[in-house]
């Protein structure tokens, strides 16, 4: 064999080894986080998002820890969301929780694991605390509901039930399932 044989044979033989090694790496790679489904495709660090009635007055706030949201779904997920509304009647209407989750303006926004509402208002009488794994709250922040265990605690006033829906214009709660009440 001369010279230009051998070169060419160690060429392709080199090439043959380079194109193996790259099939397997390539085959046991895994995936990028833009095609898993584990790893968003997208995140915002501390978001912060503020509503306006048409008066331009701050109507609601929404932060989060971080906003995400993962390649194929619509669903934008937050963590550690916490969302502030205000009332024309002066109450203020705050909602924590671990996570949440946004499926478009036109449906509600979905809180979960350790949700607490507070409302706030200029008397001490017009305070409530609810406490459920999961609430509901309607596009427009004036309906919430869980069909999950709630415990209403409202001054000296303490409610469980199974589920709840309130309206918030006017106020209005309705519990549904096995309630009790006691009053301290």
């Amino acid at each position: 064999m001369n010279t230009p044989d051998r070169v060419a044979s160690a060429l392709a033989g080199t090439l043959a080894i380079g194109s193996t090694w790259l099939f397997l790496t390539i085959s046991r790679a895994p995936e990028s986080p833009a095609e898993d489904i584990h790893h968003p495709a997208l995140y915002i660090a501390a978001p912060r998002l503020d509503m306006f009635d048409e008066r331009g007055h701050l109507t609601q706030r929404l932060q989060a820890l971080r906003m995400e949201q993962r390649s194929g779904e619509e669903t934008i997920r937050l963590r550690e969301p916490r969302l502030v509304a205000w009332r024309d009647d002066g109450s203020t209407w705050q909602a924590t929780a671990r996570k949440g989750l946004l499926h478009g303006t036109s449906q509600p926004m979905v809180l979960e694991e350790n949700v607490v509402l507070n409302k706030t208002g200029s008397a001490s009488d017009n305070q409530l605390t609810l406490t459920t794994s999961q609430l509901l709250i309607g596009p427009d922040g004036d309906q919430i509901e869980t069909a999950h265990p709630v415990t209403v605690q409202a001054g000296q006033w303490k409610f469980t039930a199974d589920g709840l829906q309130a309206h918030f214009d006017p106020d209005r709660i309705k519990l549904s399932g096995r309630v009790r009440g006691m009053h301290d």
